[in-house]
């Protein structure tokens, strides 16, 4: 902010006087050109994120940064090149996964196709600039929710300007004819998060000048938390690291109508935690020589000069919302149950095999007996499923001593422990032979003539098939069949001479057999 010269700070003083009352004996604040408490303030557009979304979406998040208080927020500042303007982070927790992750402030507005968000200092109504990243929403195991956080941590700036008086008048002029009498000044915002709210001042005399000293309290006034401005500070203060130095204002610039004063380049605390955080600054240690002829000690009058300060400082800003995620979580599915083979004789070994599936991660599946009991199984039942979404587990048992049918029940539970619906699968042990009631063929034959060898066998399960083999013991056919009476004709054609001889073996699903042999001659025609 520029300095005001003599002459039109006195007739600004006189403007704003013409506005409103004054108190008598006390200087008019003009800080009120910068109003306000904020500096860098965030929020999120309307649904954007939404209040509740599902899991496997991707939702939008949509930051407004406004820049709400004076000074000017730019990214192509050379002075720090290294991290520009500051850091800016959309933060999510697990299930969420928010991209792209800018980092770098001007980052995140180069992407809206600017480097700087201007103050109110050059434009009434602040700069602004939208944001836009996402969040994937990942596998989540009930409902829940999470906040979103939007961080901006960045350097900033508080600049005053403000008329003080100075008492050089000497002692023995009347109050009434003074210009001004020395009091403390109150001051309101300065539009900006970091605010001197007081300035206390005094004279002394030194030599043949008077010595202006100002008591200058500054207090964190906006929502927020104070930083030092390094970029070390800045970026600790936006990510997970630790260290970040808490509440440092560096007095940048101090002057008085020109004058350096002492505290300039001197810090002090600022975190909002203490009302009387102040720093001194006089002029005290500016040799006689340089003091302008008007701070004369014994003249005729007061004099109005300008204080003029800027504070530098880090600041962090944030807002949040809140996202429900809601899961529709159903139960797990078995998709197969499978046992191999289903008719066995007594302690034959049967493989079982179990697939389910769960859209976010199963505990376990199990094969249960008829009774809910565990099976007795060779590997580990249940069988763990470690979190997959699909499992697959084989399980290999003996079947039972005793002939019946038995039956097996499979089930999953997911990593919430809700079971699935259960399937069934059914054992028959069988230790009855199939049985073969019908073995014709001819027994004489012309040399190389047609053979119709007709077969058919019965079982109280099911024969599972027919097999024909010939003399030389080798097998010339296998019928298949899954029925409990099975029929087939084979046909073979007969030797030049000699005999033929043809053997029937039927079995059923457990294995079990019956067998014969049937033999004939070749004839001469």
């Amino acid at each position: 902010m520029k300095n005001y010269n003599f002459i039109l700070m006195l007739s600004l003083i006189s403007i704003i006087a013409a506005c409103g009352p004054s108190e008598p004996g006390k200087i008019p604040d003009v800080s009120e050109a910068f109003e306000g408490k904020q500096g860098l303030e965030l929020s999120f557009f309307d649904n954007a994120p939404p209040e509740t979304t599902v899991p496997g979406a991707a939702i939008p998040i949509a930051v407004l940064l406004e820049n709400k208080g004076a000074a000017d927020i730019t990214c192509g500042d050379t002075s720090r090149a290294d991290f520009g303007c500051g850091y800016f982070k959309v933060i999510a927790a697990e299930p969420l996964k928010v991209s792209p992750d800018f980092g770098l402030l001007k980052d995140a507005l180069s992407s809206t196709g600017t480097a700087e968000i201007i103050g109110r200092e050059n434009y009434l109504a602040g700069g602004r600039a939208a944001v836009e990243v996402k969040a994937d929403v990942g596998a989540a195991k009930s409902t829940t929710s999470r906040t979103i956080t939007a961080l901006a941590c960045y350097p900033y700036k508080t600049f005053v300007s403000t008329p003080v008086c100075v008492k050089t008048a000497h002692f023995s002029i009347p109050e009434s004819s003074l210009v001004c009498e020395p009091s403390d000044i109150r001051l309101k915002n300065q539009g900006a998060p970091v605010a001197v709210t007081k300035i206390g001042q005094e004279s002394l005399t030194i030599g043949e000048t008077v010595r202006p000293r100002f008591k200058v309290y500054v207090e964190k006034v906006g929502k927020g938390t104070v930083l030092d401005s390094s970029d070390d500070a800045l970026r600790k203060a936006c990510t997970d690291e630790a260290g970040s130095e808490i509440g440092i204002v560096t007095v940048e610039k101090a002057e008085l109508s020109g004058l350096k004063l002492d505290c300039e380049g001197q810090t002090l605390i600022a975190t909002g935690a203490a009302k009387k955080e102040f720093i001194e600054c006089s002029t005290a240690k500016i040799p006689e020589a340089e003091m302008p002829p008007d701070f004369a000690a014994g003249a005729n009058n007061n004099i109005v000069s300008t204080l003029t300060l800027t504070l530098s400082y880090g600041f962090q800003t944030a807002a949040s919302a809140e996202v429900e995620i809601e899961v529709l979580d159903e139960p797990p599915q078995l998709t197969a149950f499978r046992i191999s083979p289903t008719e066995v004789t007594a302690s034959q070994q049967v493989t079982a095999s179990i697939t389910a599936n769960d859209d976010f991660g199963l505990l376990s599946v199990q094969m249960l007996d008829a009774d809910g009991n565990l099976a007795a199984t060779e590997e580990e039942n249940p069988a763990m499923c470690e979190g997959k979404r699909t499992c697959t587990k084989q399980f290999k048992f003996a079947a039972p001593e005793a002939e019946g049918r038995y039956l097996y029940k499979a089930i999953a539970y997911d990593t919430l422990n809700r079971p699935s619906q259960t399937k069934t699968a059914l054992v028959v042990i069988d230790k009855d032979r199939p049985v073969i009631d019908v073995f014709e063929m001819p027994a004489e034959a012309t040399p190389g003539a047609s053979i119709a060898i007709k077969v058919k066998a019965s079982d109280e399960s099911m024969v599972s098939s027919i097999e024909l083999i010939g003399k030389d013991g080798k097998t010339i056919e296998v019928f298949s069949c899954a029925d409990k009476i099975c029929e087939r004709t084979f046909s073979q054609n007969a030797p030049q001479s000699g005999e033929y001889s043809y053997t029937i073996i039927v079995r059923d699903q457990a294995g079990n057999t019956d067998s014969d042999t049937k033999k004939g001659k070749v004839v001469s025609p």
